[in-house]
This record gives structure tokens, C-alpha cells and sequence, in this order.
């Protein structure tokens, strides 16, 4: 799970770096208009979608913590409940 939202995080960083050079190097012809307006829209999307796959991926990693605990004797199981279903 981290795994594929690792990826999907570096790929949408990834994307907004390029759309940012691609829209400031763009050459100047007929077509012009169109792939800007392409390109803005992949950059867009792409940092509008980031907020949630980092606010996911810490949600994922913080789910795990009681269940680590749990495993290593630190807290009993109903307290482990408690915690990760609250």
C-alpha cells in the first residue's frame, strides 16, 4: 500500500515539475493555445490531487502505529482497538 502511494506521489510531483517546464518553454506557433491549455489542465489536476495522497499516506502510516504497538507488547489489544478504531 505505501508502496503504490509512494509511487503515485513521486509521479504526481513528477508531472508537476514537468508541466511547469513545459508550459515555460513552450514554442510559439499555431498549436500553441491548445497544449498550453493541455498542459495547464495536467498541472492543475496534479496539484490539486497531491494535498490528498500525502493527507492518505500519512493516514496509512498512522493506522499502522497501533498495531505495531500491539505487536510489540507495548499496549494490550482492547487499547489497541480503542486506538485504531477511534
Amino acid at each position: 500500500l505505501h508502496a503504490i502511494e509512494g509511487s503515485t506521489l513521486m509521479i504526481s510531483i513528477a508531472l508537476i515539475v514537468y508541466a511547469r517546464r513545459k508550459i515555460v518553454n513552450m514554442p510559439y506557433d499555431g498549436d500553441r493555445l491548445s497544449a498550453m491549455y493541455q498542459v495547464k489542465e495536467v498541472l492543475d489536476f496534479s496539484v490539486a490531487i497531491l494535498p490528498s495522497i500525502i493527507l492518505s499516506a500519512i493516514m496509512h502510516t498512522l493506522s499502522l502505529v497501533p498495531t505495531i504497538l500491539n505487536i510489540s507488547g507495548v499496549i494490550s489489544y482492547p487499547v489497541c482497538c480503542i486506538f485504531y478504531f477511534s
